[in-house]
């Protein structure tokens, strides 16, 4: 299941983790980065009003991305906070795609390392970085405005689950493509994964896709089942089980996959109810969506 997490830490942190593209995690975290984070999720990158160059620092969410793939543990000092203190704090690597700032962060040099930096260069770093950042306090203000039992935004500790969507849409209501983005990098990581995962994840799935309201209504559906689908479909449309009409420029049979009961009236984003169709027979569901044609589905989708 996807979730949304948010990253906590100083300005300078985050100039940093900017430039590398990943973030860091200590020992109480390890659980995390080891059983939750997946690929494919959103975390909200949150900077202190504690730093060690600005003392004019705000709280505030100074962007977003996704977690990417290859988590890892390493072994150099990235954060100036370990040079200073000659110590690997922070091992736990989490790498970090697609990202997006608030702030226009294009005059930052992300080549050289903060320690290496002087000061007055750092401060300008830390000033670009949160010129158009969202205040936390803001931020908190408008969440109670929509829903005035919403918790405050998390902030405790370097890293957690961001429970409330009022918050997620808030952040990511400008960005009209942020989860189409989510969903190709989710079906990148699904391809990946061995048919046996994929089949335990597809079974795993709870069946209830997140609606979200953007410009229209749209699902955020589950990569592990599309996947699934189109693998279990060996190729062919499920319903006239004719070979899928071309394959894509990578190759793979070009088919689509189809809810037999639609999202919309209710259905679930679960492998049973999920088949792979060609695009005449996906058109022929949507436009007739008859029940000859439903039982024939259902029928062919019976194991897996």
């Amino acid at each position: 299941m996807s979730s949304v997490w948010r990253f906590t830490g100083p300005p300078e942190n985050w100039v940093t983790a900017l430039g590398i593209k990943k973030w860091a995690l200590n020992e109480n975290n390890k659980n995390l980065w080891e059983n939750r984070f997946e690929s494919g999720d959103i975390v909200f990158f949150h900077s202190t009003q504690e730093s060690g160059y600005d003392n004019k620092a705000i709280s505030s969410v100074i962007g977003y991305g996704f977690i990417g793939q290859h988590m890892s543990i390493k072994s150099d000092l990235w954060w100036v906070q370990e040079v200073v203190d000659k110590e690997n704090k922070w091992p736990f690597v989490v790498p970090l795609e697609q990202i997006t700032t608030f702030s226009n962060i294009e005059t930052i040099d992300f080549s050289t390392p903060i320690h290496e930096k002087s000061s007055a260069t750092v401060l300008h770093d830390i000033k670009t970085l949160l010129k158009n950042a969202v205040h936390l306090r803001d931020l908190e203000k408008e969440a109670k405005l929509i829903d005035p039992g919403v918790g405050k935004f998390p902030v405790n500790g370097s890293a957690s689950r961001i429970l409330s969507q009022v918050y997620e849409d808030i952040l990511l209501r400008n960005d009209h493509t942020v989860f189409e983005k989510k969903k190709k990098l989710k079906e990148r990581v699904a391809k990946n994964r061995s048919d046996e995962e994929i089949r335990k994840r597809a079974k795993m799935s709870r069946g209830e896709p997140v609606r979200r309201i953007i410009a229209s209504a749209v699902y955020d559906r589950n990569a592990d089942v599309i996947e699934a689908a189109k693998r279990r479909a060996g190729g062919k449309c499920q319903l006239c089980v004719k070979e899928a009409p071309f394959d894509k420029k990578n190759g793979e049979p070009y088919l689509e996959t189809h809810h037999i009961v639609w999202l919309s009236e209710g259905g679930h984003d679960v492998i049973e109810n999920t088949v792979a169709l060609c695009p005449n027979c996906h058109r022929k569901m949507h436009s007739l969506n008859l029940k000859e044609d439903i039982e024939i589905l259902k029928t062919n989708n019976l194991d897996f």
